[in-house]
C-alpha cells in the first residue's frame, strides 16, 4: 500500500491445524491506495470449513469495480483453486508502463499447486469490449494450461477491424524464465 489505510481484521478460525481450520475471516478497507491506485473502498471474506475456504471480495476504483470469488484449500499437502475475477473499468497502467486500459470482463484460475516446478492450473480470460491503448476489442479470449513446467496458450481478439488468432508454448523456469517454441499470429 502507498497511503494511509484505513481498515478493519476480524475473524474467528479454529482446528488443530492448518489444513483442518474452520471460522470466517473478514478484511474490510476504507479509502487506501494500492501501487498508487485509489480504492474507494474493499472487502475480502474468507469462510473456512475443514480446511476448504468460500472467497468472496469486492473492490471498488474511480474507474470500476472488481471482484473476487471462489474456493481454495491451501493448507494441505497438495493445495488446489478455483478462483474467479470480474470487472468493469480496471486500468492497468499503475502496473504496466505505457498501458491505458478499460477491461471489462473475467479472469479464472482453476488448478492444484503453487510452486513453479508442481503447478498444475488452467487459466481463462474473457473480455468485452474493452480497450487497450488505441486498441478497442469487441470481445477476447485467452486460455492457459500449466502442466509440469509447460505453460500452453491459445486465443483470439476480435475487433471492428479484424481478427487477431494466438498460440504459443513456452516452459516455465525457477524464475518465470520462459521460451516461446511456437508463436502463431493470423
Amino acid at each position: 500500500f502507498s497511503g494511509p489505510v484505513s481498515a478493519s481484521v476480524s475473524g474467528n478460525l479454529t482446528g488443530p491445524q492448518l489444513s483442518e481450520l474452520s471460522g470466517n475471516f473478514v478484511v474490510e478497507a476504507a479509502a487506501s491506495e494500492l501501487f498508487d491506485v485509489p480504492i474507494q473502498d474493499s472487502r475480502l471474506e474468507m469462510t473456512f470449513r475443514d480446511g476448504e475456504g468460500n472467497v468472496d471480495g469486492i473492490a471498488r476504483f474511480d474507474t470500476g469495480t472488481t471482484t473476487l470469488s471462489g474456493v481454495l484449500s491451501p493448507f494441505g499437502d497438495n493445495p488446489t483453486y478455483d478462483l474467479i475475477a470480474e470487472s468493469s473499468g480496471f486500468n492497468v497502467s499503475p502496473f504496466l508502463d505505457r498501458v491505458e486500459s478499460n477491461l471489462v470482463g473475467n479472469i479464472r484460475v482453476t488448478g492444484s499447486g503453487f510452486a513453479l516446478n508442481s503447478i498444475e492450473a488452467i487459466v481463462t480470460s474473457n473480455l468485452s469490449k474493452s480497450t487497450i491503448n488505441n486498441l478497442n476489442f469487441d470481445r477476447s479470449r485467452i486460455d492457459a494450461s500449466i502442466l509440469n513446467g509447460e505453460i500452453v496458450l491459445t486465443g483470439n481478439i476480435i475487433s471492428g477491424n479484424g481478427r487477431l488468432d494466438l498460440a504459443a508454448t513456452g516452459v516455465v523456469g525457477e524464475f518465470f524464465d520462459y521460451r516461446v517454441e511456437d508463436l502463431q499470429l493470423s
